[in-house]
């Protein structure tokens, strides 16, 4: 990424403004220069955020889990091979030294892995039942789109762990990111897991 950034907003498969066009600064806390800036959000933005997410929801839903786990770890081979790209990023804009944001960006990339095993791990119970005549049966079923919110102390790290553990179940997602560190989130979580999600599902 170049040294001064703007970040978009990722609205149903496409980057683009914030409806009313405003942004907000995003620093160098070394220096407390700016370098770069990241879309506000609105109301509208938002609305259209949440009507991507139903759509999207309604088709990843159908997805088998071994299907989910494939596409986590497509997720995860990508971030771990753009880790040394996007450790600069995350170290102009956080103060991590660059070896930690290496390292939070392969952390990343376990986690996806982890969470693409654990879409396949998705079992249901059997409940004994009262009568030979019954049979309970318990499955596990994707509730719908899910808000994450995410700090700006581990801007990819935490991202990948709740978008990943929310696609491994067969929700879609509206992830918040941090305005302190935008470009990170935007360049791991965003691009790596949402983006390939959102191509393939958001209709």
């Amino acid at each position: 990424m170049p040294a001064n950034s703007d970040v978009l907003l990722f609205i149903d498969g496409a980057w683009c403004g914030g409806s009313g066009g405003g942004s907000l600064p995003v620093l160098n806390p070394a220096t407390g220069e700016t370098i770069g800036s990241v879309a506000r959000a609105g109301q509208a933005d938002l609305d259209r955020a949440l009507a991507a997410a139903d759509r999207g929801f309604k088709a990843w839903r159908k997805v088998s889990a071994y299907d989910r786990g494939k596409i986590l770890l497509k997720a995860g081979d990508l971030l771990r091979a753009r880790a040394e790209a996007i450790a600069p990023v995350m170290t102009r804009e956080h103060g991590k030294p660059q070896v930690e944001a290496k390292g939070e960006v392969v952390s990343g990339a376990d986690i996806l892995d982890w969470f693409a095993e654990e879409a396949r791990r998705t079992y249901g119970r059997v409940i004994p039942a009262r009568s030979d005549t019954v049979q309970q049966i318990v499955t596990k079923e994707p509730v719908g789109p899910v808000a994450a919110f995410t700090p700006w102390n581990f801007p990819i790290n935490q991202a990948a762990r709740k978008v990943a553990a929310a696609l491994a179940a067969g929700c879609s997602v509206i992830l918040k990111g941090p305005e302190e560190t935008p470009a990170s989130c935007a360049a791991g979580a965003v691009r790596k897991v949402v983006g390939i999600w959102s191509g393939a599902f958001s209709g």
